[in-house]
């Protein structure tokens, strides 16, 4: 049990990194991104360097402190709560993580990526019906901005 969940969590991190990288939300992502502080672009950068270190619970802290300093900026509570989301599957946290994921789709399912965390929500769920329209979401994001 404990290998199958590895092997998600991998899986799950590995195409966090992969879309978070890629041109699938070069411009909802820079438009979110556009509203965060520097502060908070600083300190999300120091989350990334925690995750890539596997250091979980540094990640978690500096995320909800963030949350904590800026409670009615909904741009940052969204970068924050998908930046828990990795850190929640490596350390086998699933309902943390779709808590997360639920959050930051509340506050706005507009943008792509929060798209692709609610299939990665409804997959947890094992939704996979259900998940297939977040995923397409993102696919006709990425094919509208290869034809723009």
């Amino acid at each position: 049990m404990k290998i199958k969940r590895y092997v998600i969590a991998t899986i799950l991190t590995g195409i966090f990194v992969i879309f978070a990288n890629s041109n699938v939300f070069a411009t909802t992502k820079s438009e979110l991104d556009r509203q965060l502080p520097q502060e908070v672009v600083t300190l999300l950068k120091q989350v990334e360097q925690y995750q890539d270190n596997k250091d979980y619970k540094t990640v978690l802290q500096i995320a909800d402190d963030i949350i904590t300093k800026y409670p009615n900026n909904d741009a940052v509570r969204i970068n924050a709560y998908l930046a828990e989301v990795p850190a929640y599957i490596a350390l086998y946290d699933d309902d943390n993580a779709k808590r997360m994921i639920h959050e930051a789709y509340r506050l706005d399912n507009n943008y792509t990526v929060t798209a692709y965390y609610m299939g990665i929500y409804l997959k947890l769920e094992k939704k996979y019906a259900e998940a297939i329209p977040y995923f397409t979401k993102c696919i006709d994001e990425e094919k509208g901005e290869a034809t723009a």
